[in-house]
């Protein structure tokens, strides 16, 4: 606790207004709460949408009131972000697929009205297994000590197959997944279930065909000796590794320098890191906690209905806009497409994608958000056109 009010406090110290973001999450939460007690009245940040099931608004309202900071909100809807979605393409430079790069521009723009420097929770999850990939994987390897090797390799994935289309169907699906997880010998690759890298054969076009995935290039912690550490510090050194500075650190590097604001992460204190690393895994998950003792320490300051909820994440309603707009939009696009023309992909598993969204029959908002920004990335930046920096909504 004291190596964290250290590096809050550190954070802190500038010759310009401070802020902070505040999510309504347990990282945040304890970030801003700490900060709150070295700046009285510190001007905290959030986001939320009219779409109440992706809306952490009133878990960072709570938060807020305990710590007593100046509170500052923005409602978003579809209508708002048609128009920043090419700006960010040609911001990001590449075909980046994390859509909630869009509400980290938008929390950044709005912090930059009040501070120039803003905190945030960063690396919390990372050094406290926090995301769901953690407690999956721990499942998954005491499920792979409990059932033999054979049943696992051939047993079970036929059972599963056979009953697949049965009354417990999703539960042979999800002992289907568990136990190929189970197989990976090292610690689970970045695969999405939501993107489009199960269906490549399906979406590729002639000019990628000739080039093959690798996904065990996803995993990095099998480039050291994995018998001497625990399966749950494979996969948070993979966090670190991977997700954290290819995904998560670009998008707010971006995202906030497009607003002009200067981001910190106390949580990426090589201080703080370095004693969380030093934890026993059952400080960090513990019966299926996860975060265990970050939450205990929370706890202490903010209320319970905010630290011990369910997880939420920082995303958008994209599973609600791709029914309406959006996907209009990219239908238009994929009119005249050139990640298309160019042999990149191919054209009927996009449309099927929007058809099966649109109906209600699949949830197909990852793989619609990034063959939108592929198309957008092809127009703004491969080919230099700067007539598609407009708002989406221009074009339907």
């Amino acid at each position: 606790m004291n190596t964290c009010l250290k590096t809050v406090k550190h954070r802190l110290i500038a010759d310009v207004p401070v802020g902070g973001f505040l999510s309504g999450g347990v990282d945040s939460s304890l970030i801003m709460t700490l900060a709150s007690r070295h700046s009285s009245g510190i001007n905290t940040f959030s986001i939320g949408f009219l779409e109440s099931d992706f809306s952490e608004l009133r878990y960072a309202q709570q938060v807020a009131k305990v710590i007593g900071s100046t509170h500052n909100e923005l409602m978003l809807s579809e209508n708002n972000v048609l128009s920043i979605i090419p700006m960010l393409v040609w911001h990001y430079g590449q075909p980046y697929g994390d859509s909630s790069c869009i509400p980290t521009y938008l929390v950044s723009e709005l912090s930059r009205k009040t501070v120039k420097v803003g905190l945030t929770g960063d690396g919390g999850d990372e050094s406290f297994a926090g995301y769901s990939r953690a407690i999956t994987n721990w499942y998954a390897s005491i499920y792979r000590d409990i059932i033999p090797e054979r049943l696992r390799h051939n047993i079970i994935p036929a059972l599963c197959y056979s009953l697949k289309d049965s009354q417990l169907s999703g539960f042979f699906k999800r002992l289907n997944s568990l136990n190929q997880l189970s197989m990976m010998k090292n610690a689970p690759i970045y695969t999405n279930s939501l993107s489009w890298l199960n269906n490549l054969n399906e979406l590729q076009g002639p000019v990628l065909k000739n080039y093959k995935t690798d996904v065990n290039s996803f995993s990095q912690s099998r480039t050291w000796n994995n018998d001497k550490e625990s399966f749950l510090i494979q996969v948070l050194y993979d966090d670190f590794k991977v997700q954290l500075p290819d995904d998560f650190l670009v998008k707010v590097d971006i995202a906030s320098m497009a607003a002009s604001l200067e981001v910190r992460s106390p949580f990426l204190d090589h201080e703080f890191a370095e004693a969380a690393w030093a934890l026993p895994d059952k400080m960090k998950l513990r019966f299926g906690q996860r975060k265990w003792l970050l939450k205990r320490i929370a706890a202490k300051y903010i209320p319970k209905s905010v630290i011990y909820r369910k997880k939420m994440g920082f995303v958008l309603p994209m599973k609600h806009w791709w029914k309406g707009k959006l996907s209009k939009a990219l239908s238009v696009l994929m009119t005249d497409s050139r990640a298309v023309q160019w042999g990149w992909i191919e054209l009927s598993p996009v449309m099927k994608a929007i058809s099966e969204h649109k109906d209600g029959k699949e949830d197909h908002s990852t793989r619609l958000w990034q063959i939108l920004c592929l198309e957008l990335w092809a127009r703004i930046v491969v080919e230099e056109s700067m007539t598609w920096l407009c708002s989406l909504a221009d074009i339907i």
